[in-house]
């Protein structure tokens, strides 16, 4: 057909790069489109077919492609005629067959996928499957790239994918086809069209395995053929591969591992080829590190990343200086430094021991590269290798100690580098050796070289977080002397630095600091008014959060006056923007005023209310394409600080919320507005966590506003609370059952959990309890699925595998949802046990067959809220709950849920009585080998000991609770479970003196004789120590020993001098 002579000016005007020829090319285009689709699409498929004018042939097809896009809301798809439907398809292939030029070939292309994306589900284009398999076996080399080009491109479809599967097998001879094509650019297409297969249907993609040598083969030619580009498209294949199917690697590793090792190797190919292989041994690494941890695999590949971070860059020492940060360029020593810590949470034991071969050679060698590597490589293996350095971790600290004083300043840096890794994943073990890392880290302050300096202030800073005050204080003299001149510096970095490092020295010395607080005060208040600059920005964040901590160290009477003063200047200020560094440090400084000035804070609240309000309520305009990505990785993006401003906004709120209560009532109404639209934020995880972790402060808030000042017994009872509690719970309860993500979920559930302990005995206790077990029953279906993709990802065949992070997050979801249903027990006693006897065959499996001991304890503990709440309705559920319980006392699980299981025997004796008698004499078998075993334990750590305590304490309860079922075994039992006694667990030392008492009062003939008195007597000595013998016991005991004047008098001389002293005062009092 001939094309109107106003369509071909029309693409010339799109084309035109004049602006106003355009727009009014728009406008003409967009009546078109309404008022002639066919005629429009007609003319366009005759130019892509016939016209010699290349723009006439290009342009078309990039217009085609939004004409025909089903998500576009240009489509005019569906209101094509019929018959132009049909031409546009059948030229469309005979197009492709005909363009000479790859660029407007693979436009064409382009626009055939996209048709095809909405056809073929519906079976309305069979015809494009034919096109594809008689063009891969086309004369011409375009034409054979172009049908795996297009499979690939619309395979990628989840529909098509679906639709398509039952030829998957056809697929993959067409793609063995292509691999073994002589054309190099038809290979890495079919290679392509192999990955795209197995990423959009993982399941089904099994027939391509037997391709592997092909695709090898493929990657191979292309580097032979200088073809990188390709190649590395070929890798990543096989990384896709790695990722989903890692097994199919098993029989072929070692024929891949020579090829890609090989490339790493070769020192002429493109950092992203190198790069490329790496990524898939890391892949490979992740998923089947049974395989990856062999020797004949790990070693070579250690031994070239400690190579590649050796080659770091040699720059100007002055240069290197000026540096805010060590380079990041993607070279391949900083590739191998993240790679090697990648490793290092998959492999850790592997390379660890071959790590340790390496390191003396590194640590000790004359070139500063190497020992500046083997102090990177630590750094960066401490906390994927935390288990096994832990076993060595004083001989690793002596070794690396010398290089604090290494000639070359980028060691020196190193090590104080590495030892902050250290203090953030192995803090316990570093800060016991604070007597040794002190004295370092203060001779080096004075580092002529400032990244040398700030890397050992950001070490103390890490190190002294959370260490026992007594500590800070032995060193608090040459503390203060050797960072008081650091903030002099006229570094400013310098300055930021040492008062960060600063203020963990004023939190660790307390209100010891108050003598020094003139001297620092007014310093600090100078900083914040007169370090103004853009540079200096951070500096002064820094000063406001050290005079905030130094608030809290000294108290407010010491304060007060500094600290009103610097909330009315800050408040004269104006506004900061939302993106400025500055936002985080003085927010989380007021909320310090809050907690140093209480009450006191409250006139002011309304300013530090104002900024966070507006970070909640806030608009962000930087949304990327896809919503699933985490904003906080883009940290120089101003939607991502927005967003982070956000979810600190939230958090800060919380903050208040704990410290000034009910005076925040008059924002509750404003802030639950704001934060409930934002528990399923879906831009970033943090701002729904945080926001789901407000909505239970602020029911709180009002229930205790309408208590305090409103004078209301339970503010609960109010209108508003009410209707905030239940709008607050359903609208929870919706977005749990949608949630997918679990650490989301996890704090979802949680806070289900707090709003039900605010909201206590509610009036609308059916419907409360019909919606939590909707969301019960969809969360044990979610945590289902979430844990079946973690075991499908798990290397069965690797024994030292370690848990990823996933499980402990998996873990953690389960134990909210048990905080959830104990909650129900707790508030709802026996109304809520028909509800959980419906998930009770959940709970149980889970007791019996889950795979971690986190969530079997977890499950037992809803037992025990049950076994203390449910009364006689759960009495009756005894022949289910208890057994199961029982099952997990053998000695040789873990200590833990042995722990919480005979706890839970215990409470079940206590509360249930005659209706665990059928259970009884079992228990007590049970729970006496888990004592026995215990006891036999050489050294015993704080689990095993808790374990046996626990049951200790449950076979007290035991005999206490049911004496007339033992009969004639209760004397040998009551013997038996004394000399067990005294326990050392602090948690039920006072179940054990309430058992006791019990026993005083209620068989003191039994119990208060020659044989026992001696035992009894060191038992209360011991209750009287923790001070858990209530008033009550106390009676008890002495009503039972007034008679007994001579034997004890007798017995106390067999008790230690201190046990003498205690009981001694005890009987005067």
């Amino acid at each position: 057909m001939s094309v109107p002579q106003p369509i071909i000016d029309l693409i010339r005007a799109l084309n035109s790069g004049v602006t106003e020829t355009i727009k009014k090319a728009e406008q003409v285009y967009s009546e078109l489109k309404k008022q002639e689709p066919d005629q429009l699409v007609n003319s366009f498929i005759a130019l892509i077919r016939t016209s010699q004018d290349e723009l006439l042939r290009s342009y078309p097809p990039v217009l085609l492609r939004t004409l025909v896009n089903g998500n576009d809301s240009g489509n005019i798809l569906k209101s094509l005629k019929p018959e132009t439907l049909a031409t546009l398809k059948t030229e469309l292939m005979f197009a492709v067959r005909q363009e000479p030029k790859n660029y407007i070939r693979h436009s064409i292309l382009n626009v055939i996928a996209i048709l095809a994306i909405q056809l073929v589900p519906e079976q309305q284009w069979p015809e494009i499957l034919k096109f594809i398999i008689e063009s891969s076996s086309s004369p011409e080399e375009n034409l054979r790239e172009s049908s795996y080009y297009l499979i690939g491109s619309i395979i990628d479809d989840s529909r098509v994918a679906e639709a398509l599967s039952p030829h998957f097998g056809e697929f993959a001879l067409l793609a063995e086809k292509g691999l073994n094509d002589p054309s190099p650019k038809v290979q890495v297409s079919a290679l392509e069209t192999v990955s795209t297969f197995i990423d959009a249907n993982p399941e089904k993609a099994e027939v391509f395995k037997p391709l592997i040598p092909a695709m090898l083969n493929t990657i191979q030619k292309t580097i032979e053929a200088n073809l990188e580009k390709e190649a590395q498209k070929g890798i990543l294949t096989f990384i896709i591969i790695a990722q989903y199917h890692s097994d199919w690697f098993k029989t072929s590793f070692d024929m891949i591992f020579k090829v890609f090792f090989q490339f790493l190797e070769h020192q002429s190919l493109e950092e992203e080829t190198k790069h490329a292989c790496l990524h898939f041994f890391l892949t490979f690494a992740e998923f089947k590190s049974s395989i990856m941890k062999k020797k004949m695999y790990l070693e070579p590949i250690v031994l070239l990343l400690l190579k590649w971070m050796s080659s770091v860059e040699d720059m100007d020492i002055k240069d290197w200086n000026a540096l805010d940060t060590e380079p990041s360029d993607d070279d391949d020593s900083n590739v191998a430094f993240e790679a090697i810590e990648a490793l290092s949470h998959c492999i850790s034991k592997g390379l660890w021991e071959f790590f340790l071969q390496c390191a003396p050679t590194l640590l000790n060698s004359s070139n500063w590269k190497e020992r500046y590597t083997g102090l990177m490589t630590l750094s960066s293996i401490s906390e994927g290798c935390e288990k096994q350095i832990k076993t060595n971790f004083k001989l690793i600290i002596q070794s690396i100690l010398p290089l604090a004083n290494d000639s070359h300043p980028r060691v020196r840096f190193a090590f104080f580098y590495c030892l902050g890794s250290f203090a953030s994943y192995l803090k316990r073990e570093m800060q016991d050796l604070y007597k040794t890392l002190i004295p370092v880290s203060l001779e080096h302050l004075n580092d002529p070289f400032s990244r040398v300096t700030i890397s050992n202030c950001e070490f103390l800073t890490l190190f002294l977080d959370e260490i026992k005050p007594s500590r800070v204080k032995e060193f608090k003299v040459p503390f203060l002397e050797r960072l008081s001149p650091l903030l002099q510096n006229g570094d400013y970095k310098i300055v930021q630095h040492s008062l960060n490092a600063f203020s963990s020295v004023v939190d660790g010395i307390g209100e010891e600091f108050t003598q020094h607080y003139s001297q620092i005060m007014p310093f600090l208040i100078k900083i914040l008014r007169t370090q103004t600059s853009v540079e200096t920005k951070t500096l002064r964040g820094r000063a406001i959060e050290t005079i905030s901590l130094i608030g809290l160290a000294v108290g407010k009477k010491v304060f007060l006056g500094d600290c009103v003063q610097i909330i009315q200047y800050v408040s004269s200020l104006e506004k900061f923007k939302e993106d400025d560094p500055q936002v985080d440090f003085f927010l989380r400084a007021f909320t310090r005023f809050a907690q140093c000035l209480g009450e006191d804070f409250v006139p002011y609240l309304n300013y530090s209310m104002s900024p966070l309000m507006d970070a909640i309520n806030g608009k962000v305009d930087n949304i990327v394409e896809n919503p699933s990505e985490d904003f906080s990785d883009e940290s120089n993006n101003s939607g991502s600080i927005i967003m982070e401003n956000k979810a600190m906004a939230l958090e800060m709120v919380s903050i208040y919320a704990m410290e000034l209560k009910h005076h925040l009532f008059p924002y509750v109404e404003q802030l639950y507005k704001g934060s409930i639209e934002l528990v399923d934020f879906p831009y970033n995880s943090l701002v729904a966590i945080q926001a789901v972790n407000l909505i239970p402060f602020l029911v709180k808030i009002s229930k205790q506003h309408f208590e305090t000042v409103g004078g209301l017994k339970d503010g609960m009872k109010t209108e508003f609370t009410n209707r905030l509690f239940l709008d607050s719970f359903e609208r929870m309860a919706a977005s749990i059952k949608t949630e997918s993500e679990p650490d989301t979920l996890s704090a979802k559930l949680k806070a289900l959990s707090d709003l039900m302990d605010i909201g206590g005995q509610c009036e609308q206790v059916e419907k409360i309890l019909s919606l939590t077990f909707e969301v019960v029953n969809e969360s044990f279906s979610t945590l289902q699925e979430l844990e079946n993709e973690y075991q499908e990802n798990i290397d069965e065949e690797d024994e030292d595998a370690d848990e990823s992070p996933e499980r402990e997050i998996i873990d953690d979801a389960y134990n909210s949802l048990a905080m959830v249903l104990g909650e129900v027990c707790i508030q709802y006693k026996e109304k809520a046990v028909t509800y959980i006897a419906t998930v009770l065959p959940t709970m149980i499996e889970l007791i019996e067959s889950a795979p971690s001991v986190e969530i079997k304890t977890s499950m037992i503990c809803i037992l025990d809220d049950l076994i203390e709440n449910g009364g006689q309705k759960a009495f009756e559920l005894y022949p289910h709950i208890v057994k199961p319980m029982m099952n997990c006392t053998l000695p040789t699980l873990n200590p833990s849920l042995i722990q919480s299981a005979v706890f839970g025997i215990g409470l079940a004796a206590e509360n249930g009585k005659d209706y665990f008698a059928p259970f009884l004499m079992e228990s007590l078998q049970l729970i006496n080998n888990v004592i026995v075993s215990v006891n036999q334990v050489p050294e015993k750590d704080e689990d095993l000991i808790g374990a046996r305590d626990n049951a200790i304490s449950a076979m007290g309860r035991i005999i206490t609770n049911l004496p007339q079922h033992l009969g004639n075994n209760f004397p040998q039992t009551i013997s038996l479970w004394l000399s067990y006694l005294p326990i050392q667990d602090d948690g039920e030392a006072g179940s054990i003196i309430k058992s006791l008492c019990i026993l005083i009062r209620d068989f003191n003939q039994q119990i208060i004789t020659p044989q026992y008195i001696v035992k009894v007597l060191e038992i209360i000595a011991v209750g009287l120590q923790k001070k858990v013998v209530n008033d009550n016991e106390k009676q008890i005991i002495s009503v039972a020993l007034r008679s007994q004047e001579s034997l004890i008098a007798q017995s106390l001389s067999q008790l230690s001098a201190e046990n003498q002293t205690l009981l001694t005062n005890f009987f005067k009092s």
